[in-house]
């Protein structure tokens, strides 16, 4: 690795290790997974390890194809028996790689050097009536906002504050940022944060306490409480 390679280079103590979200929000790809219509054929862009899209293959008898960029990370989903291609699909597409009934950017838009780039690229993959499914962390969640109140933009090796995150969004910035490339968003889903498993009974019961107050937070101010967006959108 050279200097240049890491991009976190004095945002972190070390680099983040590449396989750091091998498990992935398990919120977000349960959704993404029902959004999935059965037998469609599928784009992962950015597909890590290869979680998710094994989790679309036996759920819904979908055929999928991924694409990532991380060498380590693409030979992990490659020897998860997922289909990929090791490149960066802001910059090349395969000619032979074909149309899809879904293309999906799972956490994927905000570590991008030109989102826009990619989304425009994707049309031309995209079947007539495709879609595309892209789950986005909303920058504007209460917990960074509190953060931010008291001056604090601390960077961390996963998750929201992630620092490889090049990319911020709100979901005002999110449904411009489609309109601006010709998409229309067709729904959005609100995902709360994810909850750690606990064995000590009083821990489970905080958190049991936090989830239905996150639960009812979103319900009424989603744009506040929602840690993730999901957007489902088509092209014009």
């Amino acid at each position: 690795m050279t200097l240049y390679d890491d991009i976190t280079l004095g945002l972190l103590d070390e680099a983040p290790n590449a396989q750091r979200y091998s498990r992935g929000n398990s919120l977000v790809h349960q959704k993404i997974v029902e959004l999935i219509p059965e037998r469609a054929v599928v784009l992962d862009v950015g597909c890590g390890s290869g979680e998710l899209a094994l989790m679309i293959q036996k759920e819904r008898n979908a055929k999928v194809i991924g694409i990532e960029s991380n060498a380590e990370r693409a030979a992990k989903a490659k020897s998860n028996g997922i289909d990929v291609y090791n490149l960066d699909f802001g910059f090349t597409i395969p000619k032979d790689i074909g149309q899809f009934d879904v293309v999906i950017f799972a956490d994927v838009l905000e570590h991008m050097v030109s989102p826009g780039a990619a989304l425009s690229i994707t049309k031309a993959l995209l079947r007539p009536q495709g879609i595309i499914i892209a789950s986005i962390p909303n920058v504007a969640y209460i917990g960074v906002r509190i953060r931010l109140l008291f001056g604090k933009f601390k960077y961390q090796e996963s998750g929201l504050m992630d620092a490889t995150h090049l990319r911020w969004f709100t979901l005002e910035t999110i449904r411009l940022f489609f309109k601006r490339l010709d998409y229309r968003i067709e729904s959005v889903y609100y995902i709360q944060p994810p909850m750690p498993k606990v064995k000590n009974i009083w821990k489970q019961v905080f958190f049991k306490l936090k989830r239905i107050l996150l639960q009812t937070g979103i319900f009424i101010f989603p744009k506040l409480f929602s840690c993730n967006f999901i957007i489902v959108a088509k092209k014009f």
